[in-house]
């Protein structure tokens, strides 16, 4: 899903430095919003301990982005983390700085891009455990520079490669995360469903 909000409605993301834009910068970009969400059967722990590890990163990029950390490990990840990584954009290799804003352990992180190819790049992972497993949820709000020309490229072609980036990060965890047997309370859950079912089912042919 990708929606345009005014930069008004997404304000200054908690955390990030102070002049990162002027409050004209802000009125005058087109900010865009991408919402992926996955479920898997894995707990938030342990999807939060692969997700929030910056050495990951290479494993859900395609390899075409040629994407190298350049921060030294081991990194601590915690708000206000600066990590340094390159990507490449048509051949062209460009230097990515990221500013961690929000750090909650096995519930959210969120990411804002202080030096890269974005205008605004806030970048949200959040995890949440619902009965049938951990809904992981990516929200991105951002922004293209150079006004006009960058709306063009983005109607040309940026959301076309951030869907294939998506995609390739969603088809890149089925195989990571494989769907994995299901929980004991979800089962006893589902039995007993099945057998109300089957009982209703034979006093109506019963009567």
């Amino acid at each position: 899903m990708l929606q345009i909000f005014p930069i008004s409605q997404i304000g200054h993301p908690a955390g990030s430095p102070k002049g990162a834009h002027s409050q004209q910068q802000k009125e005058s970009m087109k900010i865009y919003h991408l919402k992926r969400q996955q479920l898997f059967r894995q707990s938030s722990d342990e999807l939060f301990a692969f997700f929030s590890r910056p050495e990951n990163l290479a494993t859900m990029t395609p390899s075409s982005l040629r994407f190298q950390l350049i921060t030294p490990p081991p990194i601590v990840m915690k708000e206000s983390a600066v990590i340094d990584y390159t990507i490449s954009v048509s051949g062209i290799p460009l230097r990515w700085t990221t500013l961690i804003t929000a750090y909650e352990p096995n519930r959210r992180f969120a990411d804002l891009q202080l030096r890269g190819p974005y205008a605004y790049w806030h970048h949200t992972h959040s995890f949440t455990e619902t009965d049938d497993g951990t809904m992981m949820t990516d929200e991105v709000h951002y922004a293209l520079p150079f006004g006009i020309f960058g709306t063009i490229a983005h109607a040309l072609f940026v959301k076309r490669q951030l869907n294939t980036i998506f995609a390739f990060r969603r088809a890149t965890l089925e195989k990571i995360f494989p769907e994995a047997p299901v929980p004991d309370n979800i089962a006893a859950a589902t039995r007993s469903t099945n057998r109300r079912t089957i009982r209703a089912s034979r006093r109506k042919k019963a009567s």
